[in-house]
């Protein structure tokens, strides 16, 4: 499980289908430039119609990335000024469950004389509980992880937020 943040500009954008209402947007690659002028490529990921209004040329802000299960995407942002956005995906988590039903119920056909019980009954139902079980503390990660940074976004071309002139004439009084 790996979450992580970018601040920056989007500066490219290539979508794998066009977004339509109330659907999750895929995209083949995000350029995203971060202060210190070095761009970040962020491949093959997915975000939520939430997010995905925020990811366009130009849009300027912290991006909420995460890698779980090879499962990639953003599922975060919050604007230089404004308050943050999050929506990460529970269709993974919800299709892992699902696999952990279907095969639980094949290990109880298995058990009851359909050809008793082996380690390779066993495995994806194992591999799926466990899926489960990281891509719900993912969600409840990342969740934690937008609402409680409070650390200021620092864009390209614009001043540090702790850059600001001084009050007064600009002398400094010991």
């Amino acid at each position: 499980m790996k979450l992580g943040d970018i601040d920056g500009t989007v500066d490219a954008v290539e979508a794998r289908r066009p977004a339509a209402p109330g659907r999750a947007v895929n995209y083949a690659a995000v350029d995203v430039i971060d202060p210190h002028g070095v761009t970040t490529t962020l491949a093959n990921i997915r975000a939520l119609p939430e997010i995905a209004a925020h990811i366009h040329v130009g849009a300027a802000g912290r991006y909420y990335v995460y890698n779980v299960a090879g499962f990639r995407g953003v599922h975060g942002f919050r604007p230089v000024n404004g308050a943050p956005v999050h929506a990460f995906p529970r269709s993974p988590a919800w299709i892992c469950l699902g696999i952990a039903i279907v095969n639980l119920l094949w290990i109880g056909w298995r058990a009851n004389g359909g050809g008793g019980l082996s380690l390779f009954s066993l495995a994806p139902f194992l591999l799926a509980c466990l899926l489960y079980a990281a891509l719900r503390r993912a969600a409840s990660d990342a969740a934690a992880r937008v609402s409680n940074d409070a650390r200021p976004v620092v864009i390209p071309g614009q001043p540090a937020p702790d850059s600001r002139p001084p009050d007064g004439n600009g002398t400094v009084v010991n």
